[in-house]
């Protein structure tokens, strides 16, 4: 048997911007943040996000799941505040 890498994602279930919740997905040590209402559909648009090379060893890699809490509506509160902030900051930029 050969060694394969393990890949490490944190997964989480977050407000999108109406309200509704759906699943965020981050591996670990990357750049790389999906939001999708299905851990499917997230790692499927995760896949897709990844060139030849990542997506290889994204298939062959263990997967290890590291489920965060969900995201609390007081989080999602100082988001939707800073976001109207910022609108307000740079309107007519």
């Amino acid at each position: 048997m050969t060694e394969r890498d393990t890949l490490h994602l944190s997964i989480r279930r977050v407000f999108d911007w109406r309200g509704s919740t759906g699943i965020e997905i981050q591996p670990q040590q990357t750049d790389l943040l999906v939001y999708a209402g299905t851990i499917r559909e997230a790692l499927a648009d995760l896949e897709q996000l990844m060139d030849e090379r990542q997506q290889d060893a994204f298939i062959r890699a263990y997967k290890q799941y590291h489920i965060e809490p969900p995201m609390s509506v007081e989080e999602k509160w100082h988001i939707d505040e800073s976001l109207q902030t910022w609108v307000a900051e740079n309107k007519g930029s």
